[in-house]
C-alpha cells in the first residue's frame, strides 16, 4: 500500500504511485491524455475509459482527504 500524500512528501509519493501504475500498465493514462482514433470500436472506448478510471482511482486512493478537498484531481496532471 502506498502512503497517502499529505502535501509534504511529494517526490517519494509520486515515485511510488508511478511505479504502481506502471506495474498495472496504467501510467500512460497519467503521463498524457490519450485520445482514441475516430475509428475506435465501442469495446475499445469502454476499455480506454475503464483504464483511465482505474488510474484515477489508484491516485485518489493514495491522497489524504485534505489534499482531495483542495480541488479536483485529474489523472494526467497529478503526477506530472
Amino acid at each position: 500500500m502506498i502512503e497517502k500524500f499529505k502535501g509534504d512528501n511529494y517526490d517519494a509519493w509520486a515515485y511510488r504511485v508511478r511505479t504502481k501504475l506502471e506495474s498495472k500498465d496504467l501510467w500512460k493514462y497519467v503521463e498524457s491524455e490519450i485520445t482514441l482514433p475516430s475509428t475506435a470500436t465501442d469495446k475499445e472506448k469502454s476499455e480506454h475509459n475503464i483504464k483511465l478510471a482505474r488510474a484515477k482511482d489508484k491516485i485518489v486512493k493514495a491522497l489524504d482527504v485534505n489534499v482531495i478537498v483542495q480541488g479536483s484531481v485529474h489523472a494526467h496532471t497529478i503526477c506530472a
